[in-house]
This record gives structure tokens, sequence and C-alpha cells, in this order.
């Protein structure tokens, strides 16, 4: 079996080194390709930092070459989200811009990604989320197509929760 994680991050990159770690220890029975949707503004190539990010522990306003620094010391893949795809008159609100990089992902999964259909499973997870127990993908996904908290409209009609 072989599942695709992929997570968004903007200034909490310091989180890349635990998923990868827990990821080894606690995964069996399968591999896995991680991927980081950089979602920090590239500001050494002039994008506006509107937000005033700076990294949650080190204070650095370079989140974006953190974050790809990271992930390439740990071996995930790195893609970089387009700034423009949010609102930025908007609140910085965590929830929206996660759901932002994640439709955009999906929307362009065939070009960003053109090997997603080799895996088995794509699992969206969040950077503050690792794994803490033994996980066999082969005995607890056994006979699921999707697995997610899902939104309810009415009795009759759902959707997962990006």
């Amino acid at each position: 079996m072989k599942i695709l994680f992929v997570s968004s991050y903007v200034n909490n990159s310091f989180f890349i080194k635990y998923s990868k770690k827990y990821l080894d220890q606690n995964l069996i029975n399968c591999t896995y390709d991680y991927i980081c949707l950089n979602d920090a503004p590239d500001i050494n190539n002039n994008e506006k930092n509107y937000m005033k990010l700076c990294d949650m522990i080190t204070g650095e306003d370079n989140c974006y070459e953190e974050t790809k620094n990271q992930a390439n010391k740990n071996q995930f893949k790195h893609i970089k989200i387009p700034q423009n795809i949010h609102n930025e008159f908007l609140p910085n609100q965590g929830g929206s811009r996660h759901i932002d990089c994640f439709n955009y992902f999906n929307s362009n999964i065939d070009t960003l990604f053109p090997n997603y259909a080799e895996y088995d499973y794509l699992c969206y997870i969040d950077s503050d989320c690792f794994l803490r127990k033994k996980f066999d993908p082969t005995v607890q996904l056994d006979n699921y197509d999707i697995i997610a908290p899902m939104i309810y409209i009415n009795e009759y009609d759902k959707y997962p929760h990006t």
C-alpha cells in the first residue's frame, strides 16, 4: 500500500521533522510520500507579506524558505502555493487558508503532482497532527474508499471536511 500525505504550512515548518519522525516510526506495512504545501509568501521574490508572518519558534520572517528547506531536508515534496488564491482583506484565519490551499491543490493536482494516481490513498493531514501509535493502513483502511470527518448538510447530503 502507498499513501500520499498532503499538509499545509505557513509559519510552522518546525513540525515537518516531527511528521517525518512519527510517520517513519508508526506507519507500518506501507510506503508513503509527503507533500508540504508552502503557503508562506516568498519574500525573496517580492511577494507581499501582508499578514506580517514570522516563524512561530524563531521569529524569522522568511517562512517560505524555512518550509522549503525543512521539506527538502526531510525528503518531503515541496509545492509553492500562490498567494493570489487568498483574499488579503479577509481576516487571517487558518481554516480558510487551509481550505484555499487544499482546493488549489485538488483543482491543479494533474499539473502539480501528476503521479498522484499511483497512490492507494490521499491523506490530507494537519501539520500539527502526528501518528502516536502504530498504524497499519492495510488493516485499518481495509474496505474503505474514503475516510474523513463529514459535514452534514441534511440527513441525505454530506461532504468530507477539507
